[in-house]
């Protein structure tokens, strides 16, 4: 009885000796655990405050002992962070902490991994309650955070910055980093596989995007996911989720982005991108086809011409015998090809990838050959995809994923994959090209078909540019074709339409001229209402520039300002376009605002016309585009007026121009409310960033319309100054003895104002 109470004692003591105790937050330098040493809790040596996650020496498998050191949400087991994935240890393995770190090994010495270098000794390390693990030195700074080294999964509160990389593990039992990579860039969130992309949050119907600011970091909360700029301060980027106390987001090793909420210890799934699982570029295997998804899984088989290779996980391989080629930065391709082995087994009809909605061609308007020759002289490329219309060339370089079935028989788009052995362009089953196929006949009637098909075209149009040619008449004057021209299309909105020689009776056949500007002349004119007008007589711009020019019409018509010239109508008949606008007696709104000497001010002395004024040529230039352009260069001090003599600082005019420039972006959903442009004026909101791509529209208007022009009375000389860039001015000043100007503003048709 003795013996048997010594043996239990003995018993008891080796246990308590060699069973470790879990710590609270804290551990101290010279620390060592491993998975036997605390087998009673799980491998756990190390809780966070409040004991919401553990630090452990865990074994995710049942199979292999393959342990690692990991952060876990304590209730649900979760793994969020572990530090040795790629080097797992055995259970006799161990992770010990130091003044130098933490450092993984095995047993007989062999070192896992480790903490990199640090810039002081650690004073202790740290589980918070928000799942950092954190180094600490002596002042309780950090020197190193698990934060800062994501694996695949972030928590509540923890930022994954631009560039940073989550990457999914190779299955929930191997922790070791898989193919699948999610990016933050400055603009997006990509999920990738060997570099191609498949996913992206931007083109998720479930973001909304808030502001055009440059991504910083991602994170996650208790209300959805966000991307935030303008250091944290904007959000750029949010997809909201139902309230939560507590979520993570993860690159599941099926190659799916999942953020995911808990209570207790039920998971449940709110997010996942994407959607489709055949769109998870091997989820099928290596040119296996995806024909959709169900609760246990993808639905998977291969293309006809292909078969299930020796091992399931290889997906498929082409039926005839062939093999496939590895690319060249394989470690297993020891071969260099030679393009008389190289040829391209064809897919079926509506068959994609996951790729080529997010990849550019390498050419547009290639022939297939061509393509293939260019696929063929690439030692990495493994497959080609060509549309049909637009001779797009896409190539699928190093690795080759899944296949998706359309729902529809797409054959505009074809897919090839290069194989060794088979003939040139073999099709799915095996056959060659499908004009050796076709009978003797088709081969002679479809050339023939074609040729009458050209020969028909050319014979209408030459008899219709023949009888357009009989309906000109001289110069000058509108011929029987245009009577018709506007009736063949309809712009609503459109100003009175004048007859021609409704015009040239106003104008007494255009004989006093007022002046002229870079796009024609303008000529006073008395119409039957024995009101004054100015007509400008413009170049010729043919029937497509007709149909523009009417389009531009009908909306500068429409507009009524006080300080804009009003538009009466116009003419287009035949070659001949005029516009027909309100004569102004008194000179136009630039020469007032912008010229020198007495019209310097908008006074008294400015509501008529003396024999002492002073006129001034000014360079006028078409200002938004000036604008836009200063802005590129930073530079907006040259927008201000001289005459403000320096009382504008570089900030107040990079305020206004920012706003300005982003209330006329191209996009109405890009523009900022009223209410925000307010906040924008009064400091109180955040300036928006106007995106150039949506401003590229001034610089047409700017190149076509740019002009400045000073137009005199009667016959007084006139002089007009067209500018070929923006950006460029020249003045002129003259003095003369001018009675009383009478001209159109120098503001021609132009965009959104």
């Amino acid at each position: 009885m003795g013996t048997l109470l010594l043996f239990l004692f003995t018993g008891s003591l080796f246990y308590v000796l060699v069973s470790g105790v879990t710590y609270t937050e804290l551990i101290f330098p010279n620390f060592t655990a491993s998975s036997f040493k605390f087998i009673d809790n799980a491998g756990a040596f190390l809780l966070s405050r409040n004991g919401t996650f553990k630090a452990a020496i865990f074994n995710p498998g049942v199979q292999k002992a393959y342990y690692y050191l990991c952060v876990m949400h304590a209730e649900s087991g979760t793994v969020i962070w572990s530090a040795n994935r790629d080097g797992p240890i055995s259970s006799s393995g161990k992770m010990a902490l130091t003044a130098i770190g933490i450092t993984i090994a095995e047993q007989n010495g062999n070192d896992k991994w480790s903490t990199p270098p640090l810039r002081s000794s650690v004073n202790s390390l740290m589980l918070t309650e928000a799942g950092n693990l954190v180094l600490l030195d002596k002042f309780n700074h950090s020197l190193w955070e698990s934060f800062h080294y994501p694996t695949d999964t972030i928590v509540m509160g923890q930022h994954l910055l631009v560039d940073a990389i989550l990457s999914s593990a190779v299955s929930d039992d191997d922790l070791s980093t898989g193919d699948y990579k999610l990016t933050v860039s400055d603009s997006d969130v990509l999920l990738q596989w060997f570099g191609n992309t498949y996913w992206k949050l931007s083109m998720d119907a479930r973001s909304n995007r808030n502001s055009n600011y440059m991504n910083e970091y991602m994170e996650i909360n208790g209300t959805g996911l966000f991307l935030f700029g303008r250091n944290g301060s904007a959000v750029v980027t949010q997809v909201s989720l139902p309230p939560s106390k507590f979520r993570i987001a993860q690159l599941d090793a099926s190659g799916q982005f999942m953020i995911s909420s808990f209570l207790g210890t039920v998971r449940k799934q709110e997010f996942v991108g994407p959607i489709d699982g055949c769109r998870i570029p091997f989820v099928c295997g290596r040119l296996g086809l995806c024909t959709g998804t169900t609760s246990k899984g993808p639905i998977c088989s291969c293309p006809q011409g292909f078969l299930r290779g020796p091992q399931d996980s290889s997906g498929c391989v082409p039926s005839d015998g062939c093999s496939l080629p590895l690319a060249c930065n394989s470690t297993k391709n020891d071969t260099r090809l030679n393009s008389s082995d190289v040829s391209y087994l064809r897919l079926g009809y509506g068959m994609g990838y996951f790729s080529i909605g997010f990849s550019e061609p390498i050419e547009y308007g290639m022939n297939l050959s061509v393509c293939q020759d260019v696929c063929t002289a690439n030692c990495s490329c493994l497959g080609i995809y060509y549309q049909n219309s637009s001779g797009s060339c896409y190539v699928f370089e190093n690795e080759l994923g899944s296949v998706i079935a359309s729902t529809t028989e797409d054959d505009d788009h074809l897919g090839y994959i290069k194989i060794l052995g088979g003939n040139d362009s073999t099709s799915i089953n095996g056959s060659t090209d499908q004009r050796e196929d076709l009978p003797l006949i088709a081969l002679v009637l479809l050339p023939m078909t074609g040729i009458f098909i050209i020969v028909a075209f050319s014979l209408l149009w030459l008899r219709k540019r023949t009888f357009l040619k009989s309906k000109e008449t001289k110069p000058g004057h509108a011929n029987s074709i245009s009577s018709g021209d506007l009736d063949a299309f309809y712009i609503p909105g459109l100003p009175q339409r004048f007859d021609y020689e409704d015009l040239e009776v106003a104008t007494d056949n255009f004989k006093t001229k007022i002046g002229s500007g870079g796009f024609g002349v303008v000529y006073k004119g008395t119409l039957p209402d024995k009101s004054t007008v100015a007509v400008k007589k413009l170049a010729t711009l043919g029937f497509q520039g007709k149909k523009e020019f009417c389009a531009e019409i009908a909306v500068i018509g429409n507009i009524h300002h006080v300080n804009l010239v009003k538009l009466r109508g116009f003419c287009a008949q035949g070659s001949q376009c005029l516009l027909v606008y309100e004569y102004m007696n008194r000179g136009s709104l630039d020469r007032t605002l912008f010229g020198t000497g007495p019209s310097h001010s908008m006074d008294a002395s400015n509501s008529g016309c003396g024999q002492s004024t002073s006129s001034s040529w000014s360079g006028f230039v078409y200002f938004p585009l000036f604008a836009l352009e200063m802005h590129e260069q930073g530079n907006y001090l040259e927008l201000a007026d001289p005459r403000l003599e320096g009382r504008v600082t570089s900030e107040e005019a990079e305020r206004l121009v920012r706003i300005a420039l982003c209330c006329v972006q191209e996009e109405p959903l890009l523009r900022p409310a009223m209410a925000s442009v307010v906040g924008m004026l009064e400091g109180g909101t955040p300036l928006g960033q106007p995106r150039i791509e949506s401003l590229n529209f001034l610089r047409f208007y700017g190149r076509r319309f740019t002009e400045a022009s000073m137009i005199g009375e009667g016959n007084e000389q006139s002089g007009t100054i067209l500018y070929p860039e923006a950006n460029t001015s020249a003045t002129r000043t003259t003095n003369g003895s001018h009675a009383c100007f009478s001209y159109i503003s120098s503001q021609q048709i132009s965009g959104p104002r």
